[in-house]
């Protein structure tokens, strides 16, 4: 029953996603990026390393603006899909547009002969941004199937990272199933605000 609901989870979330306004969009991805950059400023951690990803997909959040703000601030990663579907983060410099292009999904990617690969070593000063069609307040995510996130945030001291869900607040819901190798996030940012994932019983949200 999980597999079914969130295969029809996930043309529920594309269906609404791709019927967003435009003209919506852009300020709204524009006021998550304002929220996760206050969000990152407040992490008990001294944050040195964020990483992010480039928009691609329809009515997926546009976080050009938070990229361009975390560059004074952090060292910027943004996503490599590998041959085998694993996952890298290349550092990109402040003209990090011209830094990148379509991979073999299409999906803008660092070009090969890129900045620096991140090192997983530097998980305890690092924020990930990550994607998804939706997010529950408990933390869980549903991603687009490849299962490229959750075998990056496997890897060998990938927990101790500070793993942000970014999201309209339309791609919330509690209805998620869940698996044993799904990462769960710490915190979900949407337009309306960020809140710390915790229990059921004892939610607790933080905005501005």
């Amino acid at each position: 029953m999980g597999a079914k609901r969130k295969k029809s989870l996930r043309v529920e979330m594309k269906r609404i996603l791709t019927h967003l306004d435009p003209r919506w969009i852009g300020p709204a991805s524009n006021e998550i990026s304002t929220r996760l950059l206050t969000l990152i400023e407040q992490l008990p951690i001294e944050v040195e390393h964020v990483l992010t990803w480039a928009s691609f997909f329809q009515g997926e959040v546009e976080l050009s603006r938070f990229i361009e703000q975390s560059l004074a601030r952090y060292k910027v990663y943004l996503p490599r899909v590998l041959d085998d579907a694993s996952m890298t983060f290349v550092s990109v410099g402040q003209n990090w547009y011209e830094q990148i292009s379509p991979g073999p999904s299409g999906v803008k990617e660092p070009n090969e002969n890129g900045g620096e690969l991140y090192r997983t070593e530097w998980a305890r000063n690092t924020v990930v941004i990550v994607p998804g069609l939706a997010f529950s307040e408990r933390g869980d995510r549903l991603g687009r199937g490849k299962g490229c996130y959750d075998r990056f945030f496997a890897r060998p001291g990938m927990s101790d990272a500070v793993k942000i869900g970014a999201c309209f607040s339309i791609q919330l819901t509690d209805d998620i199933p869940i698996e044993s190798f799904d990462a769960l996030m710490d915190w979900i940012c949407t337009e309306e605000g960020f809140l710390q994932t915790v229990t059921k019983d004892d939610l607790m949200s933080l905005h501005e």
